[in-house]
């Protein structure tokens, strides 16, 4: 459960590195018998846990209900497992090898069915198609290939007996492809000089040829352990030749016989070979390489070659159709990006719609702001109609303008020949004028106040009309006095 949900989140691997433990279930069908490797994939370490041999029953019933039957007891004993990794025999499979002016494995497979027309002895559309890239070059940019094809029918009918055990395979690779990934493991330890790689099943032979530490051809007869020997030998030994014969290389053919069990019968076999060979245990030197404490032998090198993946991420499989557990990995991770793209939806929608609440609020408290400051600075308005109260206050605001417009730099010197006639004119000390308020106006001057006595009335008249200012100056009859004067010189303002 947990690493499900980790996989909608992280990819499993990065360029071979297994960033979530993966336990890889690999099946091969051999001669008589079904043998399953379980290998822990961690980190770059490789743990081969355990392997498990089913033989098949021996009823009178076809080949393919044998195997299911095989298939569906071995998957009891097998325990937990995260992908099952099937093998295809080379015998059913074609493999050719091409070279691109390219490197990038995209384009690669994008050109291999026009490579391939013609060269198989079915269409390419009635084929699964895969490659392994054995020799890659930057100057000049070119990529040496080796391309495993096969008809889907055959495919079809080797996967019924999985899909009848409900067993869902991920991944169908060949086990002659997984001879070579254990072979490339060893690389630093065997000459890959020109040699030939033999590995002698019960029922077929598989030959890897290198050629300058590279793979150049793969191939595969139809006849092994089980057959008559004077079907396999002579077989063999022409194919062998036939390779030297096409070599321009001086360089002597070495033959290595891969043996897993250091198995007597391979030894006493190998005379019959015409060249000279050494038999390598290949599973020895794997052990060096990987955690495989948890065998009590090898049971089988083609089992456990196929669960051991390929360096740098890559994966060779011609299976095209789409497994079920792969159709639930990405509907979960089609779930998983519908949930997250409604949850941030969903986020928006609510930050915005605080965002807006906030907004709101402060616009409120802005408004009730403006409305005390209005009635703080204007008294005289008592609605509480914001737009009634702004209006006012805007009106009162336009007739202060008016007033204080005048001290623009176009009426500045009215005001102040005002002030200088009023100040120079009045004498303040011998009337005892006390000037409680002075409004002025664009054509009116308001006095407010009290002088001291009724003989300073009488002066405080004469001193107002020697400024020259007012067009009338009104008779002042008591010591109090409110009075308006006009301006002589009314707009003059």
């Amino acid at each position: 459960m947990i690493r499900n949900l980790l996989t909608l989140f992280a990819p499993e691997q990065l360029k071979g590195n297994y960033i979530i433990s993966t336990k890889i279930l690999s099946i091969t069908i051999e001669h008589n018998k079904i043998v399953a490797t379980v290998a822990l994939l961690k980190g770059t370490a490789i743990t081969l846990e355990k392997t498990i041999i089913e033989p098949f029953e021996e009823a009178k019933t076809s080949l393919s209900l044998k195997i299911t039957q095989a298939l569906t007891s071995l998957i009891k004993k097998v325990g937990h497992y995260d992908k099952v990794v099937a093998c295809l025999p080379s015998s059913l499979v074609i493999f050719k090898s091409f070279s691109f002016p390219f490197t990038d494995p995209d384009k690669i497979k994008m050109v291999l069915s026009y490579q391939l027309e013609g060269q198989l002895p079915f269409s390419t559309q009635d084929a699964c198609i895969d490659f392994i890239i054995t020799q890659e070059q930057s100057d000049p940019v070119k990529a040496d290939v080796i391309v495993a094809a096969a008809q889907k029918k055959l495919i079809e009918e080797f996967l019924k007996p999985f899909n009848d055990a409900g067993i869902a395979v991920e991944t169908l690779t060949v086990d002659a492809i997984g001879l070579y990934n254990l072979i490339m493991r060893q690389k630093e330890t065997i000459s890959l000089a020109n040699t030939v790689f033999i590995d002698i099943e019960q029922e077929a032979t598989k030959l890897l040829f290198f050629t300058n530490n590279q793979l150049q051809y793969i191939r595969t007869l139809r006849s092994g352990l089980a057959t008559k020997t004077d079907e396999l030998w002579p077989s063999l030994n022409f194919t062998l030749q036939s390779y030297v014969n096409e070599q321009t290389t001086m360089e002597p053919l070495k033959i290595i016989l891969i043996d897993a069990t250091e198995s007597v019968q391979l030894k006493l076999l190998q005379n019959k070979i015409e060249f000279v060979s050494e038999i390598m245990n290949l599973g020895k030197l794997l052990q060096n390489k990987i955690n495989a404490q948890g065998l009590t032998k090898l049971e089988s090198l083609t089992s456990i070659a196929i669960a051991i993946p390929f360096g740098k991420g890559h994966i060779f499989s011609l299976q095209e159709a789409i497994t079920l557990n792969q159709k639930r990995l990405i509907d979960h991770q089609t779930i998983t990006a519908l949930f997250f793209s409604i949850s941030t939806v969903l986020l928006l929608a609510t930050h915005t719609f605080l965002q807006i609440r906030k907004i709101s609020t402060e616009l409120i408290d802005s408004q009730n702001e403006v409305m005390s400051s209005i009635k703080e600075n204007f008294p005289t308005i008592t609605t509480n109609n914001r737009q009634d109260a702004l209006n006012l206050a805007a009106r009162e605001v336009q007739n202060e303008s008016k007033i204080w417009s005048s001290f623009s730099s176009e009426t500045r010197k009215s005001f102040l020949e005002y002030f200088h006639g009023l100040s120079t004119k009045i004498d303040r000390e011998t009337l005892g004028l006390n000037l409680k308020k002075m409004l002025i106006s664009k054509n009116t001057i308001m006095l407010e106040g009290n002088v001291r006595s009724f003989e300073a009335v009488e002066q405080f008249e004469a001193q107002l009309k020697e400024t020259k200012l007012f067009s009338v100056v009104p008779d002042l009859q008591k010591v109090e006095f409110s009075v308006t004067l006009p301006l002589d010189n009314q707009g003059a303002l």
